[in-house]
């Protein structure tokens, strides 16, 4: 796998239909058999997202207006960690201009 890019965009995290404004970080790589794919990343304080009603997951709203699941590794409570990553899955692209169309923030 071969690591091609990063950036950083401005979007908005749904929890339960509440939106709020949020950073998140994308990284870009292609694998052995020339397909590119696409991974989003952010962070966010715990007591932030509990009392938003977050559980597991929710949206990101992207700079592009794509709406993207992300999640949490594990059930977020007051146990946890002050701090929870949340992340998507893996997304697929064919084409470095396919990766750019769908998140212009990388540019391809």
């Amino acid at each position: 796998m071969q690591h091609l890019k990063e950036a950083d965009g401005s979007g908005k995290l749904d929890i339960n239909g509440k939106l709020s404004d949020i950073p998140y970080h994308l990284v870009a790589r292609k694998d052995d058999n020339q397909a590119y794919s696409v991974e989003i990343s952010l962070s966010a304080p715990r007591d932030w997202l509990l009392q938003r009603g977050f559980d597991r997951q929710a949206t990101l709203v992207i700079e592009s207006g794509k709406r993207v699941a992300v999640h949490a590794e594990n059930h977020v409570g007051v146990e946890g960690p002050i701090s929870v990553v949340l992340t998507s899955g893996t997304d697929i692209c064919r084409s470095p201009e396919d990766v750019s169309d769908k998140y212009p923030e990388l540019k391809l």
